[in-house]
């Protein structure tokens, strides 16, 4: 900071009542008046100003610091390279209409006219990427020269209008339309899972998420051998495994997968879990049940995510319940009603609709209608309110297919697509309300439902 006037001295600040002003008590006061308004002082401009309250001798201090910030001479009394009014009078001048207007030549600018032709090149002249420009935006210029003509067929499938596309059966709303191949991973992913913002997938011991947005997709970690169930609630991810007899359920947190809960096989080292599935909002189904010789035998055991907890059902022979008593191929859950759809794995495939309680009540059984590509049902996913997502094909699964969505009490369906794939083994699929997703072909497949 700069320093006082010369000859000033600290004043009296402590005076009292009673105190008698003497003869050098006057010529202190009178003198720091005259030495404030007369005497030398020296200012610091190394002090830059902290805001709008100081001292006086701060401001002096702050003023010199600015004026040496204008000019950008070593000292605040230098004078400037050039005045305020000086660079007035030179914009004035070299500006439009000026007596020495400057033009984008006298500079080395570019003319419009050279810009222009520049912005309408098309051989790429800066060697832009297609990874720089982004995956939605090239679509976005393919989409503005589609249609007929285009040369892209984009208004057709194999060549064939939209509006030429057969209508099918009893629903004459329905089209038949291919799968969409929408990310290629270079592995086939098992255990679909979709939520409102990604698709999850496992591959090996690997876990995948994908973008539903762009379909960019990353790995997130290993899970344990033995998955049998991916789901995702909230954002968290949960996995249903087994190791031997036993049943585990883990979730996957601060990168790392921490068991939460295990229950055992009721039936003990012959016992297995099968048919494990998700009623899409809180409980996990799973069926333990063990095969003999004669019979089979099973129960229902159900977790709780947000109770974290385990609720089992009485042991019965299940195939008083189910077709064959083998409930592990195709089950869903249905915790509305407490009813469990299976199909049979031998014959048709009829599906039954299964109330588990202490006897386990058959319900219901529906007959699949021999359509299209043959009743035998090779995926299927339950949509709630009765309603299946359905892929079916014929006796030796490897001539026609047919997908379709299904109502299991009336029995009404709409044929969808046919997916031109083998189907036998080596895929996974999901359906939401609105969406089909299917992992084969090292490559993931969508469908639009609506």
């Amino acid at each position: 900071m700069g320093s006082a006037p010369n000859n000033y001295q600290n004043p009296k600040t402590d005076w009292a009542a009673g105190n008698i002003p003497t003869a050098s008590d006057f010529n202190r006061i009178e003198g720091n008046i005259l030495a404030v308004e007369e005497n030398a002082r020296t200012i610091d401009p190394a002090q830059a100003p902290t805001g709008n309250s100081g001292s006086l001798r701060q401001f002096l201090d702050w003023l010199a610091n600015r004026v040496r910030a204008i000019t950008g001479k070593a000292n605040w009394y230098d004078n400037p390279d050039i005045t305020l009014a000086s660079l007035a009078a030179h914009k004035s001048r070299h500006a439009t209409g000026g007596p020495d207007q400057l033009t984008p030549a006298d500079i080395g600018a570019a003319s419009q006219a050279a810009l222009d032709a520049h912005a309408n090149r098309t051989d790429n002249p800066h060697n832009v990427t297609a990874a720089q420009i982004g995956a939605s935006n090239i679509l976005a210029q393919l989409q503005t020269v589609d249609g007929p003509g285009s040369g892209l067929d984009a208004d057709t499938v194999d060549g064939v209008h939209l509006s030429g596309l057969a209508q099918i059966n009893n629903n004459p709303a329905s089209i038949i339309q291919p799968l969409k191949k929408v990310c290629y991973l270079g592995v086939t992913l098992s255990n679909l899972f979709v939520d409102d913002n990604y698709i999850y997938g496992i591959y090996g011991l690997t876990l995948y998420k994908i973008n539903r947005t762009d379909y960019t997709y990353s790995t997130i970690g290993n899970v344990p051998g033995g998955v049998q169930k991916l789901i995702v609630k909230d954002g968290v991810i949960y996995i249903a495994y087994l190791s031997s007899n036993i049943l585990y359920i883990a979730k996957h947190y601060d990168g790392n997968w921490v068991n939460l809960a295990s229950v055992s096989s009721y039936y003990g080292s012959s016992g297995y879990f099968n048919g494990i599935c998700y009623d899409y909002n809180n409980l996990l189904l799973a069926i333990d049940y063990y095969s003999g010789s004669s019979s089979t035998y099973g129960r229902v055991v159900i977790y709780n995510i947000t109770s974290n907890t385990f609720t089992t059902y009485p042991s019965i022979n299940m195939s008083t319940a189910f077709y064959n008593g083998d409930p592990s191929t195709g089950v869903y859950f249905d915790a509305t009603n407490n009813t469990i759809y299976a199909f049979d794995y031998t014959g048709y495939r009829m599906p039954a609709k299964v109330v588990f309680n202490s006897s386990y009540d058959q319900v219901v059984s529906k007959s699949l209608l021999n359509f299209m590509g043959g009743p035998h049902v090779m995926a299927w996913n339950y949509m709630g309110n009765n309603r299946f997502f359905v892929i079916s094909g014929s006796e030796d699964y490897s001539r026609h297919r047919s997908t379709l969505l299904w109502d299991f009490v009336t029995g009404d369906y709409t044929l969808l697509i046919f997916p031109p794939f083998y189907l036998m083994s080596g895929y996974s699929c999901y359906c939401t309300e609105t969406d089909f997703y299917m992992a084969i072909n090292s490559a993931l497949y969508h469908y639009r439902l609506q």
